[in-house]
C-alpha cells in the first residue's frame, strides 16, 4: 500500500463556513475542479472534471461516503463502477478555541505502481488548495462573492512559488 496523503491547516473561519466551502458545488468549481455536485447526502454520485492529461480522461467520479455535517466529510474519489475500487478523500472539520476550524486532509487507498504514480501527482495539488485555495476561497466567500476558478489557480500558483521559494532559502 502506497502512503496516505494528508495536509493539515487552521483557518480562522468557523466550521459552518468551512463546510460551504467543501460542500458546495460553486465554491468546490473555485478550488479544485468543475463538478456537478448537488449535495452532500451519502450515496450522491458526482463527477468532476478537467483537462485530460497521459492516462487519465479528465473525469473523476465520486461518491458521498460518509456525512457528519460541519465535522466530516468522506468521498469515494475516481470510482470505475464500484465505489471500493476508489480512493478515498477525508475531510475532518474541528472548532478551535477562537472560532476558527482546525482542517485535517487525508487522501487514501493508494495501491501498486499506478497508486504511487497517482500520489506522487496529487501531493502537491492537495496541499496547495489545503494551504492556499481553500482559505481564498473562503475569504472571497465571507467578502459575499465566490471567485472564479482562474483567480484560485493564480492564488495556488503564486502560494506554491512561495513555497518553493522558502524551501529553498531554508535549505
Amino acid at each position: 500500500m502506497v502512503e496516505d496523503i494528508v495536509h493539515e491547516a487552521t483557518y480562522p473561519y468557523p466550521p459552518a463556513e468551512v463546510w460551504r466551502a467543501l460542500t458546495t458545488r460553486e465554491a468546490l468549481n473555485a478550488w479544485l475542479m468543475d463538478s456537478d455536485f448537488q449535495e452532500a447526502t451519502v450515496g450522491h454520485r458526482f463527477a468532476f472534471r478537467d483537462k485530460p492529461r497521459i492516462g487519465w480522461d479528465g473525469i473523476s467520479r465520486c461518491e458521498v461516503l460518509e456525512v457528519v455535517p460541519e465535522r466530516k466529510l468522506v468521498l469515494a474519489f475516481g470510482i470505475e463502477g464500484d465505489a471500493r475500487s476508489a480512493t478515498k478523500v477525508h475531510w475532518e472539520l474541528e472548532p478551535t478555541a477562537d472560532g476558527g476550524t482546525r482542517v485535517r486532509f487525508r487522501h487514501s487507498g493508494f495501491g501498486g505502481l499506478k497508486g504511487w504514480l497517482m500520489r506522487a501527482g496529487m501531493d502537491q495539488g492537495w496541499g496547495g488548495m489545503v494551504r492556499h485555495s481553500i482559505p481564498y476561497v473562503l475569504a472571497q466567500m465571507r467578502a459575499g462573492r465566490v471567485p472564479t476558478k482562474d483567480e484560485t489557480t493564480e492564488v495556488r500558483k503564486r502560494g506554491l512559488r512561495g513555497d518553493h521559494q522558502a524551501q529553498k532559502a531554508r535549505a
